[in-house]
């Protein structure tokens, strides 16, 4: 049995609705989706064409049409690719650092015996497993889909370098 639903992340450029009409072009998207750890091979090709089924069904109802094994695509691009991306881990946001107190604000308290020392915070800190110690082990599936929408990557803040 799958244990979560698969997870996408689609960016779309702009709106379409002033352009001419540019076609369907074809995505190569991804998806992950977990599983028991030690699967058999049996289970594993059951799981993937549950998580596959899901995805497609998902996939059209955002407007995308799944050609996977059609004659358009050369023979080395048809098809679903399956790939071991190692162990289970639950994502977590990192917790934001507290402000000190300025050193304005703490005389007061400094002045009636009070002692300001770093706290030892580990909440962000998490030892992450070896695969095989794990319950759950993630897939990732790749395939092909047509869109109108043109796709883009859009990095995160904190990837892009800003001109000084």
């Amino acid at each position: 049995m799958v244990g979560a639903a698969p997870g996408f992340i689609i960016h779309a450029a702009g709106s379409l609705g002033n352009r001419p009409d540019l076609g369907k072009r074809p995505y190569r998207l991804k998806c992950r989706f977990d599983i028991g750890a030690h699967p058999s091979a049996r289970h594993l090709e059951l799981a993937k064409y549950e998580a596959m089924d899901q995805w497609v069904a998902d996939m059209a109802v955002r407007g995308y049409d799944y050609i996977g094994d059609s004659s358009r695509l050369p023979k080395s691009e048809r098809g679903v690719r399956m790939t071991f991306k190692g162990a289970h881990i639950e994502i977590r946001g990192i917790p934001k650092p507290k402000r000190p107190p300025s050193s304005r604000e703490m005389e007061y308290a400094v002045r009636q015996g009070a002692k300001f020392r770093a706290e030892d915070d580990l909440s962000s800190v998490w030892t992450v497993p070896h695969y095989t110690e794990t319950e759950l082990w993630d897939y990732e599936l790749s395939a092909v889909f047509l869109s109108n929408i043109i796709l883009m990557e859009v990095p995160d803040l904190h990837e892009e370098k800003r001109p000084r």
